[in-house]
């Protein structure tokens, strides 16, 4: 689940009255996007739709966090680091499984 700050991202969700999913705009492996333009020179046809929002500034990629049942741990630490994942999840003391 991601929680973008995009407030474009955010009226749609509003709007809407549902929630969106959605990967990252890029290849696997490519670089990330940070404007609608390299999303289509990246893309091209693969997407029926590109929301021009302006430039993304500068990109830190998402936490990934994996969820099962009672364990947990971190795919990928990004914007949000681990030790607060933890906090969130289960406290100063605990240690992920």
């Amino acid at each position: 689940m991601r929680w973008s700050g995009n407030t474009i991202v955010s009226h749609l969700i509003e709007e809407l009255g549902v929630p969106l999913t959605g990967t990252s705009a890029n290849l696997s492996g490519s670089v990330t996007c940070a404007s609608a333009k390299e999303v289509l020179e990246q893309l091209g046809d693969r997407i029926p739709l590109i929301l021009d929002g302006g430039e993304a500034g500068e990109f830190v990629p998402s936490t990934i966090v994996e969820l099962r049942g009672e364990h947990w741990c971190i795919g990928r630490e990004g914007a949000i680091p681990a030790e607060l994942i933890q906090e969130a999840l289960e406290g100063d003391d605990a240690v992920p499984a």
